[in-house]
């Protein structure tokens, strides 16, 4: 609340400017990390500076020699024709991948959590808070994402990108569909009890987006293509992920206005069909190269016929490199 009273007290500018604070902690911080190892190695060639750069990552007691090996049949399997926009759409197996990227990324932002997150506090004092209390319970909002976004850093390489989208997808749907249900529930009964449960249930949706289509959908494209199909990948991704955020901020308040209560189960239905694609179409990426993914999609669309380079996964050139 007094972070609220400040911010009314027209130190808007003030509370803004602190925000730079953290780009230059950023910039000064990025002025010493090495360039990528993969992009040294497959673009530049230059094997000494990528061996540099992941000692450097990976620390000096780290062996670094199954990586580059790893990057060495990258290289050997990739072609010299960078592929542009128009070839990830017309070569069958390239389109396939795309689109598994671009559902992740589109159900990141048709979620609903940007209606949650933009009208939070409007949204629980409608429905019975005061704004002190909202104000507060606002605060949590960030707490929680940020425990979710640290509990997936210890789970992800454990248990797999595939499972943890899965399991928060499921919590997002069911929390979100839960929360609609409270708000239809005091809608006909007038009870307001149900308030503390809907801030629970926007916690758990906060944290079942955080461990899985808050950070997954980023990194997963690099992990769906080589080196010469990723950077298109990547910037179509991109773009889509921020043109969607958009649509998402135009037709939300307008949701609110004409469908009240109801708004978010748009979102609901696309969370549900989220789940259900990832569970049919998402391949597993974890401890596999990208051109053994890319192998994947290829058998996917019967490309039996041609010559498919489908590289080892991280573990077996870990144990060919400890047999040799």
């Amino acid at each position: 609340m007094a972070i609220s009273t400040w911010y009314d007290n027209k130190n808007a500018h003030i509370l803004k400017a602190l925000c730079t604070v953290s780009s230059v902690i950023h910039i000064l911080l990025l002025s010493t990390c090495p360039e990528s190892p993969t992009y040294l190695y497959i673009i530049k060639g230059d094997r000494r500076r990528s061996e540099n750069a992941l000692v450097y990552l990976r620390g000096q007691d780290c062996d670094v020699h199954a990586e580059l090996e790893l990057l060495k049949m990258e290289t050997q399997q990739s072609s010299t024709h960078k592929s542009n926009f128009f070839d990830l759409l017309r070569i069958p197996y390239l389109r396939w991948g795309l689109i598994v990227a671009l559902v992740l990324h589109i159900g990141q932002q048709f979620s609903g959590i940007n209606g949650i997150l933009y009208y939070f506090v409007s949204l629980f004092i409608s429905n019975g808070l005061t704004k002190q209390v909202a104000s507060y319970a606002n605060l949590g909002t960030g707490v929680t994402i940020l425990i979710g976004s640290l509990a997936s850093i210890f789970i992800i390489d454990r248990k797999g990108r595939r499972p943890l989208l899965m399991f928060g997808i499921s919590a997002c749907l069911f929390s979100l569909l839960l929360f609609t249900l409270t708000l239809i529930i005091k809608r006909v009964t007038e009870i307001n009890k149900l308030t503390i449960l809907s801030i629970v249930l926007t916690y758990t949706f906060l944290f079942g987006f955080s461990v899985s289509l808050g950070s997954i959908p980023w990194f997963l494209v690099s992990e769906l293509f080589t080196q010469e199909n990723r950077d298109a990948a990547v910037s179509i991704a991109a773009a889509t992920n921020w043109l969607c955020n958009a649509i998402v901020a135009l037709i939300f308040p307008q949701l609110v206005i004409y469908i009240s209560i109801y708004a978010f189960i748009p979102f609901i239905c696309v969370l549900l069909a989220v789940l259900i694609f990832v569970g049919l179409y998402l391949p597993e990426t974890k401890g596999k190269t990208p051109a053994s993914i890319e192998a994947y999609f290829m058998r996917l669309y019967g490309f039996r016929g041609t010559e498919v380079h489908e590289n080892p996964t991280f573990a077996d050139i870990i144990d060919d490199t400890t047999q040799a």
